[in-house]
């Protein structure tokens, strides 16, 4: 019986200790895995190669030339390109024209509504 009892007690001791290496192995095997630790890691050692690595990259970025779209134009017909000049200068001369004859538009509108509304008023208040 007490061969069983000691015997139980080095299971038991085994066990525990077993259960502290793997959690050891497992917060090992989390820190590895993250890039993120390492990179903080690696940052707070080496600070100044780290910042002077970042300005040098940005330099590089900076001076690379940026990339421009080339627009090719056929001009087969010069009468249909003036007369799309005309229309788009018609145009906006009617815009402007609208834009400032907006407020008596308005206000003509505003007085048409309201003369039709008070004869439609008349007419209802007739027939009752």
């Amino acid at each position: 019986m007490a061969e069983l009892e000691e015997r139980k007690k080095t299971l038991i001791h085994e066990l525990d200790r077993a259960r502290a290496e793997l959690s050891a192995h497992s917060r090992g095997a989390r820190a590895h895995a993250h890039p993120a630790v390492k990179l903080r890691a690696a940052f707070a050692k080496n600070r100044l190669i780290w910042i002077s690595g970042a300005a040098v990259l940005g330099l590089v970025l900076a001076k690379i030339p940026a990339r421009t779209k080339k627009v090719v134009v056929n001009r087969k017909n010069e009468k249909q390109m003036a007369n799309a000049g005309k229309a788009g200068l018609a145009l906006g001369a009617l815009k402007m024209a609208f834009d400032l004859g907006k407020p008596f538009i308005m206000s003509w509108a505003t007085g048409r509504l309201g003369d039709l509304a008070k004869r439609s008023n008349q007419r209802h208040e007739r027939r009752y």
